[in-house]
């Protein structure tokens, strides 16, 4: 019995030894890359309101005013034809504006 269990063991500590090792995920200080990089800015006509929405192994999708943006993490880039522009209709920011809210309240804040 302790022999089939020693086999057991054994075979367990081998099949562990040939799981592949993960790929860490990639992690940079600011500081050492801040002027290698291009800083992302958005809409530079209006304030952004970003929120980080999901992120995967290679982009991230950054929530905006009217617009959701995709990051690439490789090069740091935005992927502009994955870019989806939301702004509101006419018929709701009227809507909107009749209930008293200002213009900057009449956006779609994704």
């Amino acid at each position: 019995m302790n022999f089939n269990l020693y086999l057991l063991y054994i075979f367990f500590r081998c099949a562990y030894a040939w799981l592949p090792t993960p790929d860490p995920r990639r992690f940079y200080q600011y500081s050492e890359l801040d002027n290698q990089i291009e800083k992302f800015y958005g809409n530079d006509s209006y304030t952004d309101f970003f929120k980080l929405l999901e992120m995967d192994v290679d982009s991230i999708l950054i929530g905006s005013r009217n617009v959701v943006y995709n990051i690439s993490l490789s090069n740091m880039t935005e992927n502009v034809h994955q870019r989806i522009a939301w702004p509101p209709t006419g018929a709701h920011r009227e809507l909107c504006y009749l209930k008293g809210k200002s213009e900057e309240d009449c956006h779609n804040y994704i």
